[in-house]
């Protein structure tokens, strides 16, 4: 015959045992899920970066690209998201007293990638990153694969160029987000791999704009 007391005691242990591993088991499911894609904040002291006449502040206090929790999403969900959680903002401030010329770049940030433990090997596949550019609020680079951007130096992509009035100044806003057909299983599974990015500005004054530039413009015809 079965104690009463030794069966009460045997189903509350199991009981337990079972109510571990189901919340084990959420854990582990919420840590997945939430651990998909990601990247890191550093460079946390270029609050302000000058460049020639330019000088360019970061959003969140830092050039590179502070994104969490990346997973694949539509174009149109991530540009319209109310949140800006892909969006990326900095303001490039003309302080010369010349129109200046801007090249706005970005890039992978492999130093920040391998202080993380990573390898390039381990970088997300750049054809499901995408992006698009703001500046005052226009769209100037529309929605593309950043696999898809002119690359003038190894890893360095150019995002946009233009030209600042002097002593003006323009706000930008990147966005960035990994494409709705990003694999998350077989032989081209992104699922755990890294995005560290970072951007930047280099400047050079409009040469046309200066006393020696404009001596050096052919001047028109008269008429006889």
């Amino acid at each position: 015959m079965v104690n009463d007391m030794d069966y009460s005691n045997t189903v509350k242990k199991h009981g337990v045992i079972i109510a571990l591993c189901v919340i084990g088991s959420i854990l582990l499911m919420a840590g997945t899920s939430y651990a998909l894609f990601y990247q890191v904040k550093t460079n946390s002291e270029n609050q302000v970066v000058r460049t020639g006449k330019l000088a360019v502040t970061y959003g969140n206090d830092s050039r590179s690209i502070s994104l969490s929790h990346l997973l694949p999403i539509a174009d149109a969900d991530a540009l319209n998201d109310v949140d800006d959680k892909y969006a990326s903002n900095l303001i490039i401030e003309n302080t010369g007293s010349l129109p200046a010329i801007y090249n706005l770049k970005i890039s992978k940030d492999l130093v920040a990638l391998e202080a993380a433990g990573g390898s390039d090997s381990e970088f997300v596949n750049l054809d499901y990153v995408r992006l698009a550019v703001y500046i005052d609020n226009e769209e100037v680079v529309a929605p593309c694969a950043l696999s898809s951007l002119d690359s003038s130096e190894n890893n360095i992509y150019n995002l946009y160029s233009g030209t600042i009035d002097k002593e003006g100044t323009i706000n930008v806003v990147v966005k960035v987000w990994l494409d709705a057909s990003t694999p998350t299983n077989g032989d081209n599974d992104q699922t755990g791999k890294y995005i560290f990015l970072k951007l930047d500005v280099d400047s050079v004054v409009n040469e046309d704009a200066t006393p020696e530039g404009q001596a050096a413009t052919p001047a028109e015809p008269q008429n006889p």
